[in-house]
């Protein structure tokens, strides 16, 4: 059913029968090659879900009638993730894996060693939270996680308030693997990723002075995007451990 997966908005949602936005209306048509009649997965991206039959498809237009819907309550244990802004494709691939994995929100932050990268804020956002839409509508997850693009480790540190507990993946000699620090799961945890060649030293003693505790994500030293992805994978774990031991 998730390869038959369209996205609707929350506002967008009208009782019974929803009109299919622009964009998915060509995904239906052009990419899935769906016609009226056809049956397809639909969700909201915030916990809404259903299955619903293609009731009309004609150019960038259509509608659906909803045959069954639930709702998903959100997860009680989430996790975040921040990560600096690396040039692109290896932001995209972060943000897809990190998406993937279950991460409630995904921000970008400017750091000292980031490569810029053309486009506002605005823009980035914009990108990031396409493709965690697809990454969603593709592995099924039934909530979308926020994204924002933030100006900085001031901006990152701001977040610390949100989570209780909050890790900075780090080269620094002491510190401890992520894992190791996970014996008793947070119930939100937030996870700073530095850029490539890690943080200036003057950014990293910031974070830490802000609250956050030094860990490392393996033994090897990783690409930004593969440690981003590494560090979700560890507590999208944990959590799920936690959650079926229920302790």
């Amino acid at each position: 059913m998730h390869a038959r997966r369209i996205f609707i908005p929350p506002g967008a949602r009208r009782g019974r029968e929803l009109a299919i936005p622009p964009a998915e209306a060509h995904y239906l048509r052009h990419v899935l090659r769906m016609r009226a009649g056809g049956e397809v997965a639909v969700f909201d991206g915030a916990g809404w879900t259903a299955r619903a039959e293609i009731r009309s498809l004609a150019g960038r237009s259509g509608a659906l009638s909803v045959i069954e819907e639930r709702f998903c309550p959100r997860p009680p244990r989430v996790f975040s993730l921040a990560l600096a802004v690396l040039k692109p494709p290896a932001m995209d691939l972060a943000v897809r894996a990190c998406t993937e994995l279950g991460a409630s929100a995904i921000a970008g932050f400017a750091a000292e060693r980031s490569v810029p990268r053309a486009g506002g804020a605005r823009a980035k956002e914009e990108r990031w939270r396409r493709i965690a839409l697809e990454a969603c509508r593709q592995c099924g997850h039934e909530f979308i996680p926020s994204v924002a693009a933030l100006d900085g480790t001031p901006a990152v540190a701001a977040l610390f308030a949100r989570h209780d507990a909050v890790f900075v993946a780090s080269l620094r000699e002491g510190s401890a693997p992520l894992w190791g620090l996970l014996a008793r799961p947070p119930a939100s945890p937030l996870l700073i990723v530095g850029p490539e060649g890690d943080f200036a030293p003057g950014e990293l003693d910031f974070l830490l002075a802000a609250g956050a505790r030094p860990c490392r994500l393996s033994g090897p030293v990783l690409r930004a995007e593969t440690a981003a992805a590494a560090g979700a994978a560890i507590l999208a774990q944990a959590i799920l451990l936690r959650t079926q031991w229920k302790t």
